[in-house]
């Protein structure tokens, strides 16, 4: 969902308003993506020659040829767990070099890296290459996802996209006419870095040098790095001010003096009429072309706001006159900012740009979307002599033959004969979080509150718990006999810890997070060192129905919702601030069945997930993990079928023409370019201030 982003102390909130999936596609108009811009030249030490925008495809980012799918030992071991078209595409080892961290996959430190935080412009460095090829050849490459690799994906996607909207030809849009477009896409100031300066390389060290951050070496003088680098504040002034003069003041140039030639044309002719002479031309057409307004620019951030490296794309972009705020659209896989004051300078209301909330990367749906549910059809599931459960009578009326019912199931499961969408999880309700988040970075203790909550209820509640990792489980005995996707028909009785592990017999099995997934029913996903996690859409994308609790960070205002991607603006969840409760009591079996109404692009999470303000759980308003086990069954089974419709959208295809997250995001941009005025709030908010 797109997110405000407050410019100024006492300053207003800006939102989309997000257009339906209908109008989305070729509503947009005509989309450049902007080449790398002249930052750097060889009288500063820089690139000496300019290095033109070249995308990163998607077949270069994920490793398509070879999947991980039910059945890999890496991945999920039990073939039948899921069906069989949910595969994980993992990082390409040509894309190592790109992946943040990376280094620190195979617990070992390029010395290299370490010599770049020192160096004023790292250049490419054959040795780091190397090093990674031989930590490959070692030890294989590592299935993992890369959670920061939004912006590689997405200006590869609207770079092919830009090449669909021809200005060649008889049929040219309106944009191409007037001789400009309707969406400009820059690379960040960070693609410009990893691209110009680094060698295509992408470390933290080079992101974000320890010796930029610091607090020991005050007063000491800094690395060049970090005056030349992310870390500086300076550099983030150059980039949006080049931007500013590069896509929207030549747009401001000729629109005056489009209006100074209209004011021209609107005197001669009132000056014709006192003259009495002959009726001059309309001048609607010219008024037009001065009032139309500039091209949205479109910038990435893959990170969140959470380092005052970070913070500096903000602050300098802040810096910016408001006409070009008001144009600016910032995508990013995080909208929510801490509630702490002093971002933006004096004080005083101005326009601002807007912030949109994209899903994180995690590999999942590359080729396909899977539906975990079952389907629908109007048949029970096949009975059995062990079918005993609540729904499975309440159903009873819905009856036709278990042939009919297991042949709908199969082809449901894309084939996967031995995945039954029926049959109950083993885990009731999943936390996979580390107790070592404390919010801020890591840095500042106790601030996150809300993850020792949920694993001390989870514990209350009889959950088994090692590492990272509690699960509350059936109770052994009663894994055949529950109702199709239900807690158990939603007795609470049925709960308790987990044999083993709760997913492989042995309980000296480590499962993988993937195995956990498929497994789960509920996942909780309570705050990091930031309001959103990267695990609520591998959960979604799992079958897994999140539990989502807003709030629960001392830093973050708790009162507002957590901006999930897609998470809509109004009626989305109910209940005012916070998110509302997320619960609803009397359209459950109607309008959640269907979606409720939600747009594409404009997601009611109460739809497909169980939304609670952290604040409630706390103060014993909520028993969250009652409700969970006592869910009616008619409920569970909406949530799991939207939670496979949601899905399409928390993804990145690999299918330019697969409905995915770039859908969605087309969707918040043409709203955002159709709207004259975004503004239909006026709630004030504090902001970062850099170094929180």
């Amino acid at each position: 969902m797109a997110k405000p982003l407050l410019t100024k102390p006492g300053a207003c909130w800006l939102f989309i308003t997000l257009a339906s999936p209908g109008t989305l596609v070729d509503s947009i108009g005509v989309v450049q993506v902007s080449d790398y811009l002249p930052l750097w030249n060889a009288t500063e030490g820089g690139a000496t020659t300019k290095l033109s925008f070249q995308p990163t495809p998607m077949n270069d980012i994920y490793d398509v040829s070879n999947l991980h799918c039910p059945g890999d030992p890496a991945f999920i071991s039990n073939p039948n767990a899921a069906p069989k078209t949910f595969c994980m595409s993992g990082i390409a080892p040509n894309d190592l070099r790109r992946v943040v961290g990376s280094e620190w996959w195979w617990a070992w430190k390029s010395d290299v890296v370490q010599k770049w935080a020192n160096a004023a412009r790292p250049t490419y460095d054959i040795n780091y290459d190397h090093a990674l090829a031989r930590q490959v050849e070692e030890h294989g490459m590592p299935l993992k996802y890369d959670q920061f690799a939004s912006e590689r994906i997405l200006l590869g996607k609207w770079a092919s996209y830009a090449q669909t909207q021809s200005c060649t030809g008889r049929h040219r849009p309106p944009p191409c006419k007037r001789g400009k477009p309707d969406v400009v896409v820059v690379p960040s100031l960070l693609a410009h870095m990893q691209h110009l300066l680094w060698g295509g390389h992408f470390a933290w060290n080079l992101l974000l040098p320890k010796e930029c951050v610091s607090s020991e070496g005050a007063g000491a003088a800094l690395p060049l790095m970090c005056l030349e680098g992310f870390g500086s504040l300076e550099v983030h002034r150059r980039f949006w001010s080049l931007v500013r003069k590069t896509h929207h003041a030549p747009y401001l140039a000729k629109r005056a003096a489009e209006a100074e030639a209209a004011a021209a044309a609107a005197a001669a002719a009132e000056a014709h009429q006192q003259r009495q002479q002959p009726r001059v031309q309309s001048l609607s057409s010219t008024v037009s072309l001065a009032t139309a307004p500039a091209p949205l620019i479109v910038v990435h951030h893959s990170f969140v706001w959470d380092q005052p490296a970070f913070l500096h794309v903000l602050n300098a972009l802040l810096e910016q006159p408001k006409a070009f705020l008001a144009r600016v659209v910032l995508v990013s896989i995080e909208a929510n900012l801490k509630s702490t004051p002093g971002l933006g300078g004096p004080s005083g209301p101005r326009s601002g740009p807007l912030i949109v909330a994209v899903p994180y990367p995690t590999g999942l749906g590359v080729e396909t979307v899977t539906s975990f549910a079952p389907p629908l059809f109007p048949v029970a599931r096949p009975p059995s002599a062990a079918d005993t459960d609540v729904a499975s009578e309440q159903h009873g009326d819905e009856s036709a033959t278990a042939s009919a019912a297991a042949a709908a199931a199969a082809q449901h499961a894309g084939g996967s004969a031995g995945y039954d969408p029926w049959k109950a999880r083993p885990i009731l309700v999943l936390l996979a979080a580390s107790l070592d988040r404390k919010g801020g970075g890591g840095k500042v203790a106790g601030t996150n509150w809300v993850r020792p909550l949920v694993h001390s209820h989870l514990v209350s509640n009889g959950a088994s718990c090692a590492g990272d990792v509690c699960s509350l489980c059936r109770r052994h005995g009663n894994s055949s006999s529950s109702a199709p996707g239900t807690a158990d028909g939603g007795s609470s009785g049925h709960a308790g810890p987990c044999q083993g592990n709760g997913v492989k017999a042995s309980p000296t099995s480590n499962p993988t997070m993937w195995e956990y997934l498929v497994s789960s029913t509920f996942c909780l996903e309570p705050a990091g060192d930031t309001l959103t996690r990267s695990h609520l859409y591998a959960a979604l994308l799992s079958g897994c129905v999140p539990v989502i609790l807003d709030g629960g960070v001392k830093d973050f205002d708790n009162s507002e919702p957590t901006w999930w991607a897609w998470r809509g603006s109004s009626g989305g969840d109910g209940g005012g601030g916070g998110g509302g409760d997320g619960e609803r009591k009397s359209d459950d079996k109607g309008n959640a069945e269907d979606g409720g109404g939600s747009r594409l692009n404009e997601l009611r999470y109460r739809d497909f997930a169980v939304v609670v303000n952290a604040s409630a759980v706390r103060s014993g308003e909520r028993d969250l993990i009652q409700e969970l086990l006592s869910m009616p069954p008619d409920r569970l089974l909406a949530l799991r079928r939207n939670v496979d419709k949601a899905a399409q959208v928390m993804r990145y295809a690999r299918d330019p023409a697969a409905t995915d997250a770039f859908t969605a995001l087309r969707a918040a941009i043409t709203a955002s370019a159709q709207k004259k005025s975004h503004r239909i709030a006026d709630t004030p908010r504090d902001t970062p201030h850099p170094g929180h």
